[in-house]
């Protein structure tokens, strides 16, 4: 069974930081709506060729594809939406296009099921053809509030009319505003199902999300995420629904904390930042390989202000990851929108197909519990493409537990052999160098070590 994210709800919202919370969250797929009116989200139709281009592209960089188009709120079939079937079909072109497996559309809004004219189900009909010649499976919302309060007894009778080549799709939330358990409707629906819809604030318990899994067995469930207020929500919290409503659906313990906590970060975070701009010296070798080749898609793990950025050329995008919204916040200031801010612990960063060509990790891993330190360190290579660069700076002498002080804050600091880290690395297909940098903060000069791991097509077996 695969799962999806549905973006359909991110009203208000960059699409651009509602993927980087699914790709962040393990999401591998969306579900996108394709609207009639422009402003809601993202519209094909509306949109210039070139911003399409990049948006797709911008999908591929996430590591996500399109499962899916729904065209169901503009109520097909209603006599008040006369072009729903001419609508319908773009939006299947458009699918075809991002190359979704089904569109889905719903009974007309505000339309009882006995007011529905057989000219509906022939133009259902008609689309269902149009949708399976250019390689999507129709699938229509049972059971839909917008037909009026749906009883068992009118879906039953939706079975019996509609075309045989038309599947289903279920909203749990439905079911539960029709009164429908979902034992009675299972009988009725179970061998077309191939969607399971499940609303992100409305989630169900990990059980009874189970059982409607093992009733109706779909081949797909969709995670649909609802942010529905027009002042905009701080990302992090973002992040949070998305990472809580699927660990909630896959029933996935959390993770532990690291040791470097986001209120103790904030405390001495901006000050801290302040000295890491006057010591590049951790950048120096980095510096220069950046003058041999040009890096445009770029993670950077424990980010703060984004310095790197400054070394970037002008159209690169960064994913920054970082506990302080704080220095988030500074970075989104100075980059303006080619940054994208992740505010989350990376110890929660689990994406599942992104690749980027450029990822730092700059006396961060340090601040990770040590057992830990090895699997952040694969996930992030599992981030990487043909020909990426790694970069990671960690202090010079392996330590553990070991309690110090940064602007008057106590931090606790573990570091493996620079070996560790380079088998690690080496195993994943990257040839390894190593360069000394000097962290020169608050006047001191105690030397780091720059791990530089490199994937090029002549190490790649």
């Amino acid at each position: 069974m695969k799962w999806s994210v549905s973006t359909v709800a991110f009203y208000g919202h960059s699409i651009t930081k509602a993927l980087a919370a699914i790709m962040a969250a393990g999401g591998t797929a969306v579900d996108l709506e394709y609207w009639l009116k422009f402003g809601l989200n993202y519209d094909f139709r509306n949109t210039s060729s070139l911003e399409n281009l990049q948006f797709i592209k911008r999908l591929r960089r996430f590591g996500l594809e399109v499962i899916g188009i729904n065209a169901h709120h503009q109520g097909f079939g209603s006599s008040r939406h006369a072009n729903a079937l001419l609508f319908s079909k773009n939006a299947v072109t458009w699918g075809n296009h991002l190359g979704a497996q089904h569109l889905t559309v719903q009974v007309a809004e505000d339309t009882e099921l006995n007011e529905l004219a057989p000219s509906y189900f022939q133009s259902l009909e008609k689309l269902a053809y149009y949708a399976h010649h250019n390689k999507l499976q129709l699938l229509l919302e049972v059971p839909h509030p917008g037909y009026g309060t749906a009883t068992l007894l009118d879906i039953y009778r939706l079975t019996k009319i509609i075309p045989q080549n038309i599947g289903y799709t279920v909203d749990l939330a439905h079911l539960e505003r029709c009164s429908i358990d979902i034992c009675q409707i299972a009988p009725l629906i179970a061998h077309k199902v191939t969607h399971l819809h499940i609303r992100g604030n409305s989630l169900a318990s990990a059980k009874d999300l189970h059982h409607a899994i093992d009733t109706l067995s779909p081949t797909t469930c969709c995670l649909e995420l609802e942010f529905s207020s027009s002042v905009p929500l701080p990302f992090n919290y973002l992040f949070k629904k998305v990472s809580s409503a699927l660990q909630n659906v896959l029933a996935t313990p959390p993770t532990p904390t690291s040791n470097f906590t986001r209120q103790g970060y904030d405390n001495f975070g901006i000050e801290y930042n302040y000295c890491r701009n006057q010591a590049m010296a951790d950048l120096a070798p980095l510096s220069k390989l950046l003058k041999e080749k040009t890096y445009k898609w770029v993670l950077d793990v424990g980010c703060g202000g984004c310095q790197i950025g400054d070394l970037l050329p002008h159209d690169a995008e960064i994913v920054g990851i970082d506990l302080s919204n704080k220095l988030l916040e500074l970075a989104c200031k100075r980059l303006g929108d080619r940054f994208i801010p992740l505010c989350i612990d990376i110890l929660d960063f689990s994406p599942a197909n992104a690749s980027f060509e450029l990822i730092t990790v700059i006396n961060s891993l340090c601040h990770i519990p040590i057992a830990l330190q090895l699997p952040v360190l694969n996930t992030l290579l599992d981030c990487t493409s043909k020909n990426s660069l790694v970069y990671i700076v960690i202090p010079s002498k392996p330590v553990e537990n070991l309690k110090t002080t940064c602007m008057g804050h106590e931090l606790y600091c573990n570091v493996l052999s620079r070996d560790s880290y380079a088998c690690v690395i080496e195993s994943r297909g990257l040839s390894v160098e190593y360069a000394y940098v000097d962290s020169g903060l608050q006047g001191q000069r105690e030397p780091g070590i720059a791990i530089i791991g490199k994937k090029t097509a002549a190490n790649i077996t």
